[in-house]
């Protein structure tokens, strides 16, 4: 599984991010352990209903 993080987080200050990132994190590894193999695009804004859009190779 890969998580790509979209164009919103460029430019984003250093600890906006880490906070956003571990925010996803629980849900990164959940959707990781369901899924084999895929590419996943991480949204900037993480709220309840947010998630994670599939990409393609």
């Amino acid at each position: 599984m890969v998580f790509v993080l979209e164009k919103q987080w460029t430019g984003q200050p250093y600890w906006m991010k880490a906070e956003r990132l571990v925010a996803w994190w629980p849900d990164m590894i959940a959707t990781a352990r369901l899924v084999d193999s895929g590419m996943m695009a991480v949204p900037f804004v993480h709220r309840t209903g947010a998630k994670f859009k599939p990409m393609r190779l």
